[in-house]
């Protein structure tokens, strides 16, 4: 509402994603941050289980987005941050990957700067569907990083369950972890933001370090916010 101070009023939905940005400044620094030295590349799963409910308010894929939403807003003409979403659906016109075929959905590219936060809109033409191959979209992403002049790359995977649209588990998880190390040998600095229940991160996690290895981040969705802006804040200012 654009009055302040009532009881009632109409809940300003385009804004919601600001609820996350308790610090407006999270993102300062006292030198300039050199453009040319840093992207990012924020990967996010959009399978069938992100449009699960996390509580009464709050779905994965929301959580996710809003996450997504409050970076992009907090880097905007900072420095160059691309956000695409994935997943793996029986549809004509994508890539094929064995009986899937992959939708890498692109909500924001490195450098748009329109008004309005690309992430959040997306949240009312995208829903989750269908299974994730992980493997394949990171390594649409590290090609599109590989291609940029930026120093530092740096390629953030957020995902609320182990790829599925694979032959087997032992498949999906030799890909990924191939994927991975290739990204990895290309210069590009791999983060994996693992989320969801407590029992889904304690009993997967072994998975997830197979396939990633190192700088796994373990969460629950409410915290993906709190933790990618942490996250994103050490990285960019080491």
């Amino acid at each position: 509402n654009a009055s302040k101070n009532l009881r009632r009023g109409q809940l300003n939905t385009a804004d919601l994603w600001k609820t996350g940005l308790r610090d407006e400044t999270i993102f300062e620094r006292r030198t300039k941050i050199d453009r040319s030295s840093i992207t990012f590349y924020i990967l996010i799963d959009n399978s069938g289980s992100m449009g699960d409910a996390v509580s009464v308010s709050l779905r994965k894929f929301e959580a996710a987005r809003s996450a997504a939403a409050v970076v992009e807003e907090a880097v905007k003409s900072l420095l160059p941050c691309k956000i695409a979403l994935f997943n793996e659906v029986y549809k004509t016109n994508h890539i094929v990957i064995k009986d899937f075929k992959t939708n890498h959905i692109d909500i924001k590219d490195f450098d748009d700067r329109q008004k309005g936060n690309f992430s959040w809109n997306s949240l009312k033409t995208i829903t989750p569907n269908g299974s994730n191959a992980d493997s394949v979209n990171i390594r649409i992403a590290a090609e599109e990083l590989s291609r940029r002049r930026e120093v530092r790359k740096v390629l953030f995977v957020l995902s609320d369950g182990l790829p599925s649209a694979y032959d087997s588990a032992e498949d999906a998880g030799r890909e990924v972890r191939q994927a991975v190390k290739d990204a990895r040998s290309k210069g590009i600095f791999v983060i994996p933001i693992m989320f969801g229940t407590k029992s889904f991160l304690e009993n997967n996690f072994d998975e997830y370090q197979k396939m990633y290895e190192k700088n796994i981040i373990s969460c629950s969705p409410q915290q993906i916010t709190a933790t990618l802006v942490k996250t994103f804040r050490l990285v960019l200012t080491r």
